[in-house]
């Protein structure tokens, strides 16, 4: 009897060691944070109080044209031979993370396909673009819409929810979809229609990086068709692209000559936080107040490459403020913010207009502090960056609100901070925990 309780201690002790090593992981995690000796850290902090920028850094992105992806391919076509093609196919070099080998497309793209002006869109009772497309991206960040032109300005005529992203098709795998008695509405669409699709990347998760490993992304186009879908004018314009060269042109929203880089740090009281000095993308020498006479302006601003090696936690804090004109549906021009680590990007968001710091009252100085952005379940990791970028239409910049003193974009007293452990707590707690194994 005694070995048989013996050996039921035994069982027990073994089947409580067995849960324990199948305990949720985060449990683990928040258990050694809690009883290690830790201690908090300040990354990196900067409000831009002397008044000089390093070690920050500015970029103009309209001073590195990228190339021109759309193309006519035969590649994946469905229907008839020929198909306009966003992506890379195969064999790609350059794309070093097609872990398939089959192409795709890379990171931070911004391609446009053109229509040719076509006249009669105000005739039609209830104009329509249709058309067939494949595609496979990476879902919620990147894309392909249908835009066109209101009041001069490309505006996206598909709305939020209905851009091309994700995979297309029921499936897992991309196939080929096509709209013949449907389409996107064209109504209040300038006359004649200037309109484009247009494929936009983030910075990271890619066949550039192997983070997204597309089915030969980004995306195929055929059989483009502006309509009537009322019959009143019938068909205005057709592109089957079946004599291998198509109607359409091709084009990126990079100035070769470059738009300017306009970070820099000002003197503000009204705008800026922790004292006068602030960054802002704007133009000094534009007497309107705000940007709008920058075309095509395109301008990040980076933090300083942060050493995070050993950080246990990692969150962020900053202050910004945001000064733009928000029309529905989202006009292009807006801002992004991307984080990297480690050298790879990941874009938060892209937005088009105020929906940040001034609720509506644009006369009115309110500040957007934003709570610790927690990055700790993107560690471990070496390196951390933040990116603020601010993208102007090509063609009127980014209009502000009359009345403003600086439209655009603020940002002001950033803060990264996190728990490590030192080097020779790291070796006691290596020895507290030896003695209980």
């Amino acid at each position: 009897m005694k070995n048989l309780i013996i050996a039921f201690a035994v069982l027990a002790l073994l089947t409580s060691v067995a849960w324990a090593g199948i305990d949720r992981i985060d449990r683990q995690v928040s258990s050694e944070l809690e009883m290690k000796p830790t201690r908090s850290l300040t990354y990196f902090y900067d409000g831009a109080d002397d008044g000089t920028p390093d070690p920050w850094i500015t970029v103009d992105n309209t001073m590195t044209p990228q190339p021109i992806r759309w193309h006519v391919t035969t590649h994946l076509v469905a229907y008839g031979t020929y198909a306009y093609f966003c992506g890379i196919e195969p064999p790609a070099p350059e794309l070093t993370g097609d872990l398939n080998g089959d192409g795709g497309y890379g990171n931070d793209w911004d391609q446009w396909l053109d229509l040719p002006p076509v006249a009669g869109i105000t005739a039609a009772g209830y104009p329509m673009i249709s058309y067939s497309h494949r595609f496979d991206m990476e879902l919620g960040f990147d894309y392909c819409v249908v835009e066109a032109q209101i009041g001069g300005v490309y505006t996206d005529m598909m709305g939020a929810g209905f851009e091309h992203t994700g995979v297309s098709g029921p499936g897992p795998d991309p196939t080929w979809q096509t709209m013949v008695a449907i389409g996107w509405n064209l109504t209040g669409a300038d006359d004649p229609l200037i309109a484009r699709f247009r494929m936009r990347s983030d910075p990271g998760w890619s066949d550039a990086d192997g983070k997204y490993d597309s089915n030969c992304g980004a995306i195929h186009v055929d059989d483009i068709r502006v309509w009537d879908y009322y019959g009143i004018v019938g068909t205005l314009f057709q592109d089957d692209v079946e004599d291998g060269i198509g109607q359409c042109s091709y084009s990126v929203p990079i100035p070769t000559s470059g738009a300017g880089d306009f970070w820099h740090i000002i003197t503000q009281l009204c705008h800026a936080d922790s004292d006068p000095n602030l960054w802002w993308c704007g133009d000094d020498g534009d007497t309107s107040g705000y940007l709008g006479v920058v075309a095509g302006i395109d301008n990040s601003l980076f933090t300083p490459v942060i050493d995070i090696s050993g950080a246990l936690t990692c969150s962020m804090y900053f202050m910004e403020k945001v000064f733009f004109p928000f029309v529905d549906p989202q006009p292009a021009y807006g801002w992004k913010e991307i984080v990297w680590f480690d050298g790879l990007g990941y874009e938060l968001g892209y937005w088009g207009g105020d929906l940040v710091s001034d609720y509506g009252a644009p006369t009115a100085c309110y500040y957007a502090f934003h709570p610790d952005d927690d990055w700790t379940y993107m560690l471990p990791a070496s390196t951390f960056q933040y990116e603020w970028r601010v993208i102007g239409d090509p063609v009127v910049g980014i209009p502000g609100f009359p009345g403003v003193d600086r439209s655009s974009l603020y940002v002001d007293d950033v803060w990264v901070r996190g728990l490590d452990v030192t080097s020779v707590e790291e070796s006691s707690w290596g020895n507290i925990k030896a003695m209980y194994r």
